[in-house]
């Protein structure tokens, strides 16, 4: 056999996958730590999105979020739905929005509800979903 990259599916015994052999080295990603990476990235994103009052800002992060949702599909080996979330979520959609922010000038009006009503929604959308 010809040295090169090949995928192998095997596991070590401290719970890493090999992901590929080059010569005589292995590449090792240790699934859970970079899993629980993501979903904290996607947690800070997902509140600092809540909690910015400029909405070009706001639009930035959704991309960025966007893009954290793209790598926790792609390592779940949803490839499809890794790649429609990048084009569309990161990327079109993100587009969109700071261009239409751009061209309408708009500013987010200060609301009265607080950190309360933050809390509710999201003790609501966690128990629903």
């Amino acid at each position: 056999m010809e040295k090169g990259f090949e995928i192998v599916s095997t596991f070590d015994l401290d719970g890493t996958v090999i992901i590929g052999k080059i010569g005589l080295f292995d590449w090792a990603l240790p699934i859970w730590q970079f899993d629980v990476l993501l979903l904290v990235l996607v947690v800070v994103f997902a509140v600092v999105a809540l909690s910015i009052r400029n909405l070009m800002g706001v639009a930035v992060v959704f991309g960025a979020y966007s893009f954290m949702m793209c790598l926790i599909w792609a390592g779940m080996g949803a490839v499809d739905v890794a790649f429609t979330e990048a084009a569309v979520g990161a990327g079109v959609s993100t587009v969109f929005v700071v261009s239409t922010l751009y061209n309408t000038g708009a500013t987010m009006q200060r609301r009265t509800g607080g950190l309360a009503f933050k809390l509710f929604i999201g003790v609501v959308v966690t128990v629903a979903g």
